[in-house]
């Protein structure tokens, strides 16, 4: 019990410093997905699995080094995906990021509301690992995620990968 007690406080000491780095934050990415399940049949080709390209902007807060949330506006962008002619769509993603200070690596949680303009709204929810550097505000980074998504035949699970950009201020 003791030494429970001394690595909460330890954990609590070292996490003070990093609150006086909180701080607001905007991002921006374009991501990509691919359907993995359910599997299309076999006579369907690579392209007929990819899922729209999608942009999404996310303002949010800093706490400290270790963690931000976010909520984040994404908009599939109109085109064909999965043989399908897609429409433009927006969904709303609140997205938690835990990031240690001394590693390029971070883990995103992510919640989601697809179909925000239409009546039908579905909620989503997934993870993401991914990499990433700053220097003076400014960073870059590239995740890739699973993200369950609503279909008419049941769920479709996206693998989705991320590339993009943010501005701490």
């Amino acid at each position: 019990m003791r030494k429970l007690a001394f690595i909460l406080c330890a954990a609590a000491l070292m996490a003070v410093p990093s609150l006086a780095e909180a701080g607001i934050i905007i991002e921006a990415s374009v991501g990509k997905g691919l359907q993995v399940k359910p599997t299309p049949p076999l006579n369907s080709d690579f392209a007929g699995r990819l899922a729209q390209t999608n942009l999404l902007i996310a303002p949010g807060y800093a706490i400290g080094q270790m963690l931000r949330a976010e909520l984040g506006v994404l908009m599939d962008m109109p085109g064909k995906a999965a043989g399908v002619k897609q429409d433009f769509q927006v969904r709303l993603r609140p997205m938690l990021v835990v990031s240690p200070p001394l590693l390029p690596l971070y883990g995103r949680l992510i919640f989601g509301m697809a179909n925000v303009l239409k009546k039908d709204r579905v909620i989503e929810y997934g993870a993401a690992l991914g990499v990433g550097a700053s220097l003076f505000g400014l960073g870059l980074f590239a995740e890739a995620g699973v993200i369950p998504q609503a279909a008419d035949a049941g769920t479709v699970w996206i693998v989705e990968g991320r590339a993009g950009g943010f501005f701490t201020f």
